[in-house]
């Protein structure tokens, strides 16, 4: 009773979806690994707690026999936090259509990052050599000095095509580096929004769209670390009708949040659950008219369907 309040601050569900938002999947039932996980965490988190009791709250010289209990809690504690990761509790096997944390990035070997750049060609003949997209990749998940060479770079060949790329990636550097980004990000562009990528984005979507000419490519190679599948939707971009800039991830795989699918219709005055000031979104196309009502839409967020005959994806 005396420690109840450490376990409650242990949400597993929580911990779960932390987890998750990371790209990772256990090879074991997700429920009874979390379970394992805060079980091992309560443990971490009192532990302490049990060595100051051992310590400092007994009166007196504490006895050789309690000393050796500490100590005996105290290795199998660090036993346990080994044996979890050496027996792949942190990673598994991938297969197609699961998430994947990639740990290692796409050009970096160990502290050695290959630097390698691409021509881009304005309507007026002249050239300009960028950071190939390949080097932003590269320096996730690398060394220290291998991300410097490559910040270094970024600064010395700027471009404001780079502005999308380095707000994209960032979430993928441990919090050391971010800093760094951020300040590379303030000197070139002249704005100062520390952290807060939406007054990022929404300075950029003021600026005049000008893609690198890797974009998509980046975009595919550096979400598909989150979600195998979302490299598909990146393919073939060059003559996108929208800006990529403004597809941003949401924080779940795909279908993390299930969309509405082939929903059973009824009629209108079948519709006894909706009341009159309910909020519906209509649709008619080839003479099919149907309503999806918002208060399902809004746990949804999408719904795919088939109405005229024709396939619709609605996104609310």
């Amino acid at each position: 009773e005396r420690y109840e309040r450490i376990p409650k601050q242990c949400n597993m569900f929580a911990m779960l979806k932390f987890l998750e938002s990371f790209g990772w999947r256990p090879r074991r039932n997700s429920l009874e690994l979390a379970s394992q996980i805060l079980n091992l965490r309560r443990a971490w988190a009192w532990f302490p707690i049990f060595l100051k009791d051992f310590y400092q709250q007994e009166q007196g010289m504490v006895s050789s026999v309690r000393k050796s209990i500490a100590v005996i809690l105290g290795v199998s504690c660090v036993a346990a936090i080994v044996y979890a990761f050496s027996a792949g509790w942190f990673s598994g096997t991938v297969s197609e259509g699961e998430v994947v944390w990639a740990r290692t990035g796409g050009v970096a070997d160990g502290e050695n990052l290959r630097l390698q750049h691409v021509t881009l060609q304005s309507g007026t003949g002249q050239t300009k050599q960028l950071v190939d997209h390949k080097v932003f990749l590269g320096m996730i998940n690398t060394g220290a000095q291998s991300f410097q060479v490559g910040l270094d770079e970024i600064n010395r060949n700027w471009d404001i095509s780079y502005v999308p790329m380095v707000l994209e990636s960032i979430r993928f550097f441990p919090i050391r580096q971010r800093a760094g980004l951020f300040r590379v990000l303030t000197s070139k562009t002249g704005e100062n929004f520390g952290d807060d990528f939406n007054a990022w984005y929404r300075w950029l979507w003021k600026q005049k769209y000008q893609p690198h000419p890797q974009y998509g490519q980046f975009k595919a190679s550096l979400y598909q670390r989150i979600d195998r599948r979302f490299a598909e939707y990146f393919q073939d971009t060059d003559d996108a009708k929208i800006r990529l800039d403004e597809i941003r991830w949401g924080g779940v795989v795909r279908d993390g949040i299930p969309p509405l699918k082939n929903p059973k219709m009824l009629r209108a005055a079948e519709a006894q659950y909706l009341g009159d000031n309910d909020v519906v979104f209509g649709i008619k196309l080839n003479g099919d008219a149907r309503c999806y009502p918002k208060r399902i839409l809004a746990w949804h967020e999408m719904f795919k369907d088939t109405i005229g005959g024709e396939s619709v994806c609605g996104v609310y």
